[in-house]
């Protein structure tokens, strides 16, 4: 591990989840500046963004007691700056950004498909994951065995941190059908400088993302969850707004379980 000191923090959130925002709408996105090369031979140079789409492709298995575990991949897929995309050729091409998590925690029933009507919530006790950067073409997937990336080269972490807190919620509707969501608030370390440029270590940010998925993404094996494919946009904002509960998201309609906030440590290894 890279050692990596400034002198204050910021913060970071990634939310994957299920519908829209509920609460708080997040402040003004902040554009934020990266560089894939710095890490990455061939990778795109940097470019500045305010938004981000990612991907979740994710099992959750469930024990009868109520305890579960997550293992995931989230693929960082496209990036956007005031509405338009900015122009990555390489990026899902070339190389790949992608964030590899496990997790786990328990849950108030012992199932992944709650009774209709009905609500099942739940609390992370763990949660680690790394941020990586690798060369090549990947293709992500899942099956019962856990989540999938190919055609990559050897992965480099380029940032990596642990659970301070998380929630859980699966939902299962007449109209609606199975839906699942999840709130994680998480440290972040940076492992490699060069590739994180803007905004300044001084700059207090949260980062936020919002899904809205249909039932397609999910599916279901005994007690197990399987998330292919989950989608969503991710933010980066100067203000904190209140990461909403799973629950609140149930209210909303289909989605994803996947991984949910980050928060941003400078000055640590």
């Amino acid at each position: 591990m890279h050692t990596f000191s400034r002198p204050s923090w910021r913060t970071l959130g990634l939310v994957a989840g299920l519908g829209a925002f509920a609460a708080t709408t997040p402040a003004m996105a902040v554009p934020f500046t990266w560089d894939p090369s710095a890490v990455v031979s061939g990778a795109d140079g940097a470019f500045t963004a305010d938004n981000i789409t990612v991907a979740d492709y994710a099992t959750v298995n469930v024990t009868s007691a109520g305890g579960f575990t997550e293992n995931g991949l989230v693929n960082l897929s496209q990036f956007t700056n005031g509405g338009s995309a900015v122009s990555l050729p390489g990026l899902g091409q070339n190389y790949a950004l992608y964030v590899a998590f496990t997790g786990t925690g328990t849950q108030s029933a012992g199932t992944v498909t709650p009774p209709t009507d009905s609500t099942v919530t739940g609390t992370f006790n763990s949660l680690n994951y790394t941020l990586y950067a690798a060369s090549g073409k990947a293709t992500y997937g899942v099956t019962t065995g856990g989540p999938t990336v190919t055609g990559l080269g050897t992965p480099v972490a380029v940032a990596d941190g642990s659970l301070i807190t998380g929630t859980t919620a699966l939902t299962n509707t007449t109209n609606a059908g199975l839906s699942a969501a999840a709130n994680v608030l998480a440290s972040f370390n940076e492992l490699v400088p060069g590739f994180f440029i803007a905004p300044a270590a001084t700059v207090g940010l949260d980062f936020f993302t919002s899904f809205n998925n249909t039932g397609s993404v999910l599916t279901t094996s005994g007690n197990e969850l399987l998330i292919n494919g989950g989608g969503g946009n991710a933010t980066l904002n100067a203000t904190s707004a209140p990461v909403p509960e799973p629950a609140s998201f149930a209210l909303l309609g289909a989605g994803l379980l996947g991984l949910a906030a980050f928060s941003r440590r400078r000055g640590l290894i």
